[in-house]
């Protein structure tokens, strides 16, 4: 195929992060990759900043935002396209695919045994109308209640508790029978190599998990039997 001038302020994300694997052609590579960053570093660090900012400080998060990109250049290669013509589900299948990436570099983080995890909020999920749910994650401030999610999202698998955050970043707290959006399930069902009804049905099962386990500890307070 032919290479496009390494202008390429107007190549989609898709095309971009596909540039940045071509190891051969390094200018190319080099120019691609300088626009994604530009186009995105806002992004990234605020995926960072909402859930982990308290924790690592200015200085972390920008570190963890350097790193996301590292990662996102040094797997480019393996990123897969969503198939969609329409440039904006480019763009939201990229930024799932790099949102993801830098959500597990700061898990990675604070799973090393020389790393105190001590966060301040994080935040679950913002409204479609702007509303946010935050929950506090120290031991010392927690709410009973808030305790237990805590306790039973490490209980979940690592997949289970992915599609879970995600549930959260795109559940409008106050509102009664939500689903997931079409597209976001369909982007979830590509990164686990599984279906849409399946993601559905992990999404139910984690989220009665968690209800069964405040339920049960909330009876355990009482002297109940849970």
């Amino acid at each position: 195929m032919p290479l496009p001038d390494q202008d390429v302020r107007g190549e989609s994300d898709e095309d971009l992060l596909s540039y940045m694997s071509w190891k051969d052609h390094a200018a190319l590579a080099k120019a691609a990759c300088n626009e994604f960053y530009s186009r995105h570093v806002r992004y990234v660090f605020a995926v960072i900043q909402r859930s982990y900012g308290a924790a690592l400080g200015e200085r972390g998060v920008e570190d963890m935002v350097t790193e996301t990109f590292l990662r996102v250049i040094e797997r480019s290669g393996t990123y897969k396209p969503c198939g969609a013509a329409e440039a904006d589900r480019q763009r939201r299948n990229a930024l799932a695919w790099v949102g993801a990436i830098a959500k597990n570099l700061c898990r990675d983080h604070f799973r090393k045994p020389d790393t105190q995890l001590v966060l301040g909020e994080e935040e679950w999920g913002e409204g479609h109308d702007g509303r946010q749910a935050k929950v506090k994650v120290d031991e010392a401030v927690l709410s009973d209640d808030l305790k237990s999610v805590h306790q039973a999202m490490e209980q979940l698998s690592e997949r289970d508790r992915t599609v879970l955050r995600v549930t959260m970043d795109y559940w409008d707290f106050g509102r009664e029978h939500q689903r997931l959006p079409n597209d976001i399930v369909e982007d979830l069902a590509r990164s686990f190599d599984t279906s849409p009804e399946n993601i559905r049905k992990i999404r139910e099962r984690a989220m009665r998990h968690v209800e069964k386990h405040v339920e049960a500890s909330r009876k355990l307070r009482k002297g109940e039997k849970p």
